[in-house]
């Protein structure tokens, strides 16, 4: 399963700069396409193959191809003195996807079997095609007036973003860590359930991206990540303490986390992209999405296997508080931002 990410990750900053190049709604089809297909040929299959391995990649590409070129084209329609708040909404398809995806592919399977999942899955897909089909985008510099992608201009990208990449990827760590290791810990408190974390999360989340956007456009992107950060150790810091209760009060106590971190999550993305577009010109709007869509996904993943050893090693109550230490830190980085 990994591979997906790995194929999100390597592909992601290259196809920022060919978005930036040769416009947003080419690759905003192309990535539709690339998924839809990959869930017919998984609907198609008979068997498990090496051939799954290769549909994975497809799905990565594809999902990494628009999501960068979908990020891109919504950035570009939003004027710069509103878009923490409108960066915010379009977040929630993402965090309403997320939310319901995993209940309904379960009921699907469930009712159907999985080749009804994926037939349902190229549906979709297939309504994204059609959509985009239909998009226009905003006037572009002429092709021959932009800088060619090459290895110094995607490398200029990140020395120009280094410090906010980083909080991407220390946001990632946070998120692959705790969806990793809340559910096995949970377990291991005794608690039967982590539906209500999850709600708590997901409601908080949504609310703060639906509300609470606005607050970035008017205090800053600085202003609002060191205390984000700040939450996400808390709750990290609150799970390490999980360990010395029992019963309805640990259960409380992951509810109160679930919130903690869904607060940060609604805040942290759309304060990091629009510091990004602040430092981005439009010429290189899609190449540092691009990068921070790949930092956030390598971060998750480094963070669960980093922080798994630490566990096995050290114990979950050890390996949260660690992670607490590192998103604190994470928080005083924050203070190096520009205002």
């Amino acid at each position: 399963m990994g591979i997906y990410s790995a194929a999100a990750v390597v592909i992601q900053p290259l196809v920022g700069g060919w978005v930036d190049r040769f416009g947003r709604r080419p690759f905003q089809v192309a990535g539709a396409s690339l998924v839809t297909f990959a869930a017919l040929a998984f609907a198609a299959a008979e068997r498990l193959s090496p051939l799954f391995s290769i549909l994975r990649i497809l799905q990565g590409i594809g999902h990494a191809t628009f999501f960068v070129a979908n990020f891109a084209f919504v950035a570009d329609l939003v004027p710069a003195g509103r878009r923490g708040q409108a960066l915010g909404i379009f977040g929630l398809s993402g965090l309403v996807s997320m939310a319901i995806s995993p209940t309904l592919g379960e009921l699907l399977i469930r009712a159907f079997g999985f080749r009804t999942l994926f037939l349902t899955a190229a549906v979709v897909g297939l309504a994204a095609f059609l959509v985009t089909l239909r998009l226009r985008e905003s006037a572009r510099p002429p092709r021959g007036l932009l800088p060619r992608q090459s290895l110094n201009r995607l490398l200029s990208v990140v020395t120009l973003t280094l410090l906010p990449l980083l909080l991407g990827g220390s946001f990632g760590v946070s998120h692959g860590t705790l969806f990793t290791f809340v559910p096995t810990y949970g377990k291991a408190l005794g608690i039967p359930s982590l539906a209500l974390f999850y709600v708590s999360y997901t409601l908080c989340a949504l609310l703060v991206r639906t509300v609470g956007g606005r607050l970035v456009d008017r205090l800053g992107p600085r202003t609002i990540l060191v205390p984000t950060f700040g939450l996400i150790a808390l709750a990290g810091a609150l799970l390490a303490s999980l360990s010395w209760f029992s019963g309805a009060a640990s259960a409380a106590g992951l509810v109160l986390v679930g919130a903690l971190a869904g607060t940060a999550h609604g805040f942290v993305y759309p304060a990091l992209t629009v510091h990004l577009m602040t430092l981005a010109s439009e010429a290189q709007r899609g190449a540092i999405l691009g990068w921070f869509g790949a930092v956030t996904i390598f971060g998750s993943g480094a963070g669960a296997i980093v922080f798994g050893y630490v566990a096995q090693a050290l114990g979950y109550p050890i390996m949260f508080l660690l992670l607490a230490a590192f998103l604190g830190s994470s928080a005083t980085l924050a203070l190096r931002l520009d205002r």
